[in-house]
């Protein structure tokens, strides 16, 4: 049991770091992304 315990930590840490790297990343695509479709929106709704 003491040793699963200690397998599973060795496993579940750089995984969810890694997790976590990947999910920032993600996020900041996403942001540009969203940002990118507000300004094409912009000037479409500006001249409306």
């Amino acid at each position: 049991l003491q040793f699963k315990g200690l397998i599973d930590e060795t496993v579940l840490i750089p995984f969810g770091f890694l997790l976590l790297i990947f999910s920032e990343t993600q996020l900041l695509e996403f942001h540009s992304a969203t940002n990118d479709v507000q300004r094409s929106l912009v000037p479409a709704s500006s001249k409306a």
